[in-house]
C-alpha cells in the first residue's frame, strides 16, 4: 500500500467545517490502496470540538500531532486546558496578527511540522506529500519537506490566499509578498487540487502548468445519512447548518421572515428558525432581536456532526447563504453538499453566478434567489410553509447529478491523482 503524509492543521478533533475535507480523505484512501498518516497540531483552543468524528477512521489510521507556536496552541498551554471555547472573534485581533504573522498566524507551527514531516518521511517511507490550506502555513510546511526529501507534492487549496474573500491586506508588501509566496507554491507543487472552478480558473491564470491544476469539491458521506429521522412535532422547520458571518449574511432572509409575519402570511405558532453552529463576527442575536423574530428562533449552538445531520433531516426548508462581492463565483460552502444529501429543498440566497447557484440548479436541489430579491424570498417562505400545511410535499433531487459529490468518489478521484503525480515523478 502507497503512504501519503497529510499535512493539516484542522483535524478532528476540532470540529467545524474546515476538518472535513481533509478528515473525510483519510478515511477512505485506504480503499484505494493508499495508507494515510497524518501531521496536525496538538490540542488548541478552538471554537469547537467534535470527538465522535475520530471514531470514524479506521483503527489503524496514525495521526502524529505536534506542538505549535501559535497562537491557538499557546493559549491552550496558556490556560491549561480549562478553558476551550475558542478565541473571540474581533477584527482588531485579525488585523494584529495580519501585521505580525506571516503567511498567516499558524506560522509557529512550521517548525514542529517540518521536523516531525521529516521523520515521518524518512521512517514511514512516504510516497507522496498531501497540504491542505488554510492555513496557508500548512502548504510552506509541504513546499520545505518537498525541497528537502524529494518527494511529490500535492496542495489542496480550500480558500485561494490573494483577492479572496476572507484576506484583507494592512499593507501593499503585505500582499505582495503574499502573492509572491502563492505563486512559488503553485509553481512548485506536482499538482494543485481546488474546491470549485473558479478557483482553478483563478490560479491557472497564472499561466503557471495550468494542465496540473484540478477541482475536487468538497462533498457529503453517504455513511453519515444511513439512520432514519422521524419528526416528532407537526411545526414548519427552516434550518441553518453552519457559521454565520460577514460572509454568510443572513440579514436578507431575517428581514424576509420579519415581513411575512409583520402581514400575517405565516403564523409564528407553526413556524421554527433553527440554527445549528456559531456566528462570528456579526451579532445573531442581535439581529433577531431587531427583526423581531425572538419567538421563532431556535438556536442550537454548535452540535457534533452526526447531531447536525440529525437536524437536516428534520428540516423542512435548508437556508444557504454566501457573501456577496465580485469574487463570488470562487465561493463554495461545505454545507451544501450534506444538504444535497439530506434531500429537503435549499432556499440558496446566493449571487446567481456563484459556484453554490450552480451545484443547486444542477442537482434541482431547490431555489437559487439574489441576497437583494427580498420580495421573491418571501415568495419563496410562504409557498414552502403552505405545501407542508396542505401536505403538498412532492420534492425531487437529480439523484445522479448528486451522486457525484459523494466523499468516498471524490476519494477515487484524489487517488487518481496521487498515482499521475507518482507516474510523473518517478
Amino acid at each position: 500500500m502507497k503512504k501519503v503524509l497529510i499535512i493539516a492543521y484542522y483535524f478532528p478533533p476540532m470540529g467545524m467545517g474546515g476538518v472535513q475535507r481533509a478528515f473525510k480523505f483519510a478515511k477512505y484512501l485506504p480503499s484505494f490502496g493508499w495508507q494515510p498518516i497524518v501531521l496536525t497540531v496538538k490540542e488548541v483552543n478552538y471554537f469547537a470540538k467534535d470527538h465522535t468524528l475520530l471514531e470514524e477512521l479506521p483503527s489503524d489510521t496514525k495521526i502524529i500531532r505536534t506542538g505549535s507556536l501559535d497562537p491557538l496552541r499557546v493559549s491552550h498551554l496558556l490556560r491549561k486546558g480549562k478553558s476551550l471555547k475558542g478565541e473571540t472573534y474581533t477584527t482588531k485581533k485579525a488585523r494584529f496578527q495580519s501585521w505580525m504573522f506571516f503567511p498567516d498566524n499558524k506560522i509557529g507551527w512550521i517548525p514542529f511540522a517540518l521536523s516531525k514531516g521529516l521523520k515521518i518521511c524518512k521512517r514511514e517511507k512516504i510516497d507522496l506529500i498531501f497540504s491542505t490550506s488554510p492555513p496557508p502555513s500548512a502548504h510552506l510546511a509541504g513546499y520545505l519537506l518537498k525541497k528537502l526529501t524529494g518527494k511529490a507534492w500535492v496542495a489542496d487549496f480550500r480558500d485561494l490566499w490573494i483577492g479572496f474573500q476572507y484576506e484583507n491586506y494592512p499593507t501593499f508588501l503585505h500582499r505582495k509578498l503574499k502573492e509572491n509566496l502563492e505563486k512559488s507554491i503553485i509553481v512548485n507543487a506536482d499538482a494543485i487540487i481546488t474546491v470549485s472552478p473558479g478557483m482553478s480558473q483563478r490560479i491557472r491564470q497564472f499561466n503557471l502548468q495550468a494542465k496540473k491544476v484540478q477541482t475536487i469539491t468538497n462533498g457529503f458521506d453517504q455513511e453519515d445519512f444511513k439512520t432514519d429521522y422521524v419528526k416528532t412535532e407537526n411545526v414548519f422547520t427552516i434550518l441553518h447548518s453552519g457559521t454565520f458571518s460577514l460572509d454568510h449574511n443572513p440579514i436578507p432572509f431575517l428581514i424576509a421572515l420579519e415581513n411575512l409575519l409583520k402581514r400575517n402570511a405565516i403564523d409564528s405558532e407553526k413556524i421554527k428558525f433553527v440554527h445549528c453552529g456559531l456566528s462570528l463576527g456579526i451579532d445573531l442575536e442581535k439581529l433577531i432581536e431587531k427583526r423581531r423574530l425572538r419567538r421563532i428562533f431556535f438556536p442550537l449552538g454548535y452540535l457534533s456532526h452526526s447531531q447536525t445531520i440529525k437536524q437536516l433531516k428534520g428540516a423542512d426548508l435548508l437556508l444557504l447563504t454566501t457573501a456577496s462581492h465580485p469574487q463570488a463565483e470562487f465561493a463554495t460552502t461545505g454545507k451544501l453538499f450534506e444538504y444535497l444529501a439530506a434531500k429537503k429543498p435549499i432556499l440558496a440566497i446566493v449571487p446567481k453566478e456563484s459556484f453554490a447557484a450552480r451545484i443547486v440548479q444542477l442537482t434541482e436541489s431547490g431555489t437559487v434567489i439574489a441576497p437583494q430579491e427580498i420580495g421573491k424570498i418571501e415568495e419563496v417562505i410562504l409557498s414552502h410553509y403552505r405545501r407542508y400545511y396542505e401536505n403538498k410535499i412532492d420534492f425531487q433531487t437529480d439523484e445522479e447529478a448528486i451522486s457525484q459529490f459523494e466523499r468516498k468518489h471524490l476519494a477515487s478521484k484524489l487517488v487518481s491523482l496521487f498515482n499521475q503525480v507518482l507516474k510523473n515523478n518517478p
